[in-house]
């Protein structure tokens, strides 16, 4: 059966491994970090909701200071005229802004329960990613500083 969790699960393990995810969409489709990862946690927000419904869903004050702040930011730019939706339009702004994946990310977080496995993967993942990265910042520094 479908589980919406798994996919929640699924989202956090790549979120670990965005150092790489980010390099490999760099040299292939170039897409930013933004377009994967933002557009994916505001699809599986969505789903969260539909699955969960409105009324079983938490909603923190938080979240309503951060669609706020998309709203500020959405309005803001339609009274200086910067004609960021007439170039992109309001679905790829939505999509891609930032202001809005802090939004969906706060729905997330407050809405599925984190288990104590995935946080030691994470950890895990995460230390493993610091090793890598101090290693290739020394010979970055000591051999080639382009490698």
């Amino acid at each position: 059966m479908f589980r919406i969790s798994n996919l929640i699960y699924l989202y956090f393990i790549s979120l670990a491994f965005a150092p790489l995810i980010a390099f490999l969409d760099y040299e292939t489709i170039d897409q930013g970090f933004y377009k994967l990862y933002g557009a994916t946690l505001l699809l599986l927000s969505i789903l969260l909701l539909i699955r969960k419904g409105f009324s079983r869903s938490k909603l923190d004050v938080i979240l309503f200071f951060a669609l706020g702040v998309y709203l500020y930011k959405l309005v803001w730019d339609i009274i200086l005229m910067q004609e960021t939706f007439q170039r992109k339009g309001f679905v790829f702004d939505f999509f891609v802004n930032p202001y809005v994946h802090i939004a969906a990310f706060i729905y997330v977080i407050d809405n599925f329960k984190v288990s104590r496995d995935l946080v030691r993967l994470l950890l895990k993942v995460f230390i493993g990613t610091m090793l890598v990265a101090s290693i290739v910042s020394f010979i970055q520094v000591v051999h080639d500083p382009f490698f």
